[in-house]
C-alpha cells in the first residue's frame, strides 16, 4: 500500500493496528524509524495544554475520537519534530511519515476514505419528509372529495383548541359556539417530538456525537431537549391553570396542586437518581428534580397573579397579552438578574470573579491554574450546600478537562435562569388565550349583527302601526339585550 497517493481500500476497513475502532474513531499510523512521542488535545478543550498520548518505540498506530479537531505534536528525544491541527473522519485511515518531514507542520495523509457517517441520519430525514408530504397531500385530496361527517371527524381542526369562549351565553349565541373538550394539538405535537428525541438520545443517538451533549461550550441536539421540555411545562402549567382559574377553583386550591405535583416530581427524580447507590452518595439535583423547582416557581407566580378577564382594553389591543403577564414577566426578570449579577461579581474561593468554565485543564496551556474552579461560584453553591458526594459525578467535561472537583450540570443557581424558560412557554400561551379571545368575541360580534339585521324588519313593521314612543322602548329594549350578553361574556 502506497502512503504517498491516496488508496481506497474499501468503507469496511475497521481495524487500527489490530483494534477494531468504534463510533467517532479514526486511525493514525505514524511511520518512524526512532522512538517518539505524540502529545494531542482536542480543540473542544479550550486552552487547554498538550497530553502526551502514546509512546511509539517505533512505527505505530494511534486511536483518535473524531468529534473536534486534534492538535497534536510529535517529539523525540532532541525535542519536537512537527506539529499541526487536523480534523479527522469516522473510521477514516491516515499516515504521518516522520521520515519524510522537512518543515515544523506535519499534516496527516488518507489512506483509506472515512464513512458517510451522516448518511443514515439524511436518509431518516428523507423518509419522514417524505411521509409528511404524502400525509398532507392525502388530506388535501380527503378535503375535496370526503364531505360531510366523514371529513369534520378526521380532517377538520377545532375553531377553539383553547377553551377560551364565553362562560356564560343566551341560547341563540350558544347554538353558534358549541364548546367541545380538545386539547391544543400544537403543544401535543411539540411535546411528542421531545418524547421521540428524548427516548432516542438516551438510547445512544446511534453513536452520532451529535446526539450527546456538548462537553461544556456549544449546543448539540441532545441540549435542546431539556429547555424544549421546560417551555413546554410552561405552556401547559398557564393553559391547564386558566382553565381551572376560571371555572371559579379557588387560587389557594391551584397552588396546593402545583405544591404536591412539584414534591411527586422531585421525590420521583431522587428516587431514580438512588438506584443501586446508598444514601451517602445519591444525586440530589437533577432533570426532574430542577423541573419540579421551575414549576414551582412559575406556577406560584401564576397563581397568584394570572388575570382570567377577557376584556380587551381599546387602544391596547398589541399589548394585551404583555398587560396579561406582566407581573410575572417581571418577577421572572429579577430573578434572572439576581442569578447573572451574582455569577458574574462574586467569585469563588481562590477562583476570579466572573469565571464560569469547567476548572481542571482549562486555560491551562497560558499557564493559568483553574483546577478547583469547575463551574464558578455556581459550582462553589452546589458543593457547600448539597455536599460533593450528590452531585453529579461523570460528566463528559470531567475526562476531557481532568477535573478534580464534582459538578452538576443542574445546579441551585441554574434554576433562576431556568425559570425564564418556563415563563417564556408560559407567556406563549398567553399570546394564545389573549389572541383567541379576541377572534372569539368578534365572531360574536358578527352574530349579533346578522341578529340586529333579522330583527330589524320586524321592527319596521311595528313602526308602521304603532307610535313613536313603541318603536323606541323596542329599540331599547333590543340594547339592554345585547348589552346583558356582552356582560354575561
Amino acid at each position: 500500500m502506497s502512503y504517498i497517493n491516496f488508496e481506497n481500500v474499501g468503507a469496511f476497513l475497521r481495524k487500527c493496528n489490530g483494534t477494531t475502532l468504534r463510533y467517532d474513531q479514526a486511525c493514525l499510523e505514524i511511520l518512524t524509524k526512532e522512538k517518539i512521542s505524540f502529545w494531542s488535545q482536542y480543540e473542544e478543550c479550550e486552552g487547554c495544554m498538550l497530553l502526551e498520548t502514546a509512546n511509539l518505540p517505533a512505527t505505530g498506530s494511534v486511536i483518535l475520537d473524531t468529534l473536534s479537531p486534534v492538535e497534536y505534536a510529535i517529539r523525540n528525544g532532541n525535542g519536537e519534530i512537527c506539529n499541526g491541527t487536523f480534523a479527522f473522519r469516522e473510521f477514516g485511515q491516515y499516515s504521518i511519515n516522520l521520515t519524510a518531514v522537512t518543515k515544523d507542520q506535519c499534516q496527516p495523509m488518507m489512506t483509506a476514505e472515512p464513512d458517510a457517517a451522516y448518511l443514515p441520519i439524511l436518509t431518516a430525514v428523507v423518509i419522514l419528509l417524505s411521509m409528511a408530504t404524502i400525509w398532507y397531500i392525502v388530506k388535501g385530496i380527503g378535503k375535496r372529495i370526503v364531505a360531510g361527517r366523514l371529513y369534520s371527524r378526521f380532517f377538520a381542526r377545532e375553531d377553539d383548541e383553547l377553551g377560551s369562549g364565553p362562560r356564560i351565553l343566551t341560547q341563540e349565541v350558544a347554538s353558534a359556539f358549541t364548546q367541545t373538550r380538545s386539547r391544543l394539538r400544537s403543544l401535543d405535537i411539540f411535546r411528542g417530538l421531545c418524547i421521540a428525541l428524548m427516548i432516542f438520545v438516551n438510547a445512544g443517538g446511534g453513536g452520532y456525537g451529535i446526539f450527546s451533549h456538548s462537553v461544556w461550550n456549544g449546543l448539540t441536539v441532545a441540549d435542546v431537549v431539556y429547555p424544549w421540555f421546560a417551555f413546554a411545562m410552561g405552556e401547559a402549567l398557564v393553559l391547564s391553570l386558566n382553565a381551572r382559574l376560571r371555572a371559579s377553583l379557588p387560587r389557594s386550591a391551584a397552588l396546593c396542586q402545583v405544591v404536591r405535583r412539584s414534591i411527586v416530581l422531585s421525590l420521583i427524580g431522587i428516587i431514580l437518581s438512588s438506584v443501586n447507590v446508598s444514601w451517602d452518595n445519591v444525586r440530589l439535583p437533577g432533570v426532574l428534580q430542577r423541573l419540579a423547582a421551575m414549576y414551582l416557581i412559575v406556577g406560584s407566580l401564576e397563581c397568584a397573579f394570572m388575570s382570567t378577564n377577557q376584556n380587551i382594553t381599546p387602544g391596547h389591543s398589541l399589548f394585551r397579552d404583555i398587560a396579561a403577564g406582566n407581573r410575572q414577566l417581571l418577577a421572572t426578570v429579577i430573578m434572572v438578574a439576581v442569578q447573572v449579577c451574582v455569577t458574574l461579581t462574586v467569585a469563588a474561593p481562590g477562583c476570579p470573579a466572573g469565571y464560569m468554565g469547567p476548572g481542571g485543564l482549562h486555560m491551562s496551556k497560558y499557564n493559568v491554574n483553574l483546577q478547583n474552579c469547575t463551574g464558578g461560584i455556581a459550582g462553589y453553591v452546589d458543593r457547600l450546600i448539597l455536599g460533593p458526594s450528590h452531585l453529579h459525578k461523570r460528566g463528559s467535561f470531567s475526562a476531557m478537562y481532568a477535573t478534580s472537583v464534582p459538578h452538576d450540570p443542574e445546579g441551585l443557581m441554574g434554576i433562576l435562569s431556568g425559570v425564564l424558560v418556563v415563563q417564556a412557554g408560559a407567556h406563549a400561551t398567553r399570546i394564545m388565550l389573549s389572541y383567541n379571545h379576541a377572534r372569539t368575541k368578534r365572531s360574536i360580534s358578527v352574530h349579533r349583527q346578522r341578529t340586529s339585521q333579522e330583527t330589524l324588519p320586524i321592527i319596521l313593521v311595528h313602526a308602521g302601526t304603532d307610535s313613536r314612543a313603541a318603536v323606541d322602548n323596542t329599540r331599547r329594549r333590543h340594547v339592554d339585550l345585547a348589552g346583558r350578553r356582552c356582560r354575561a361574556v
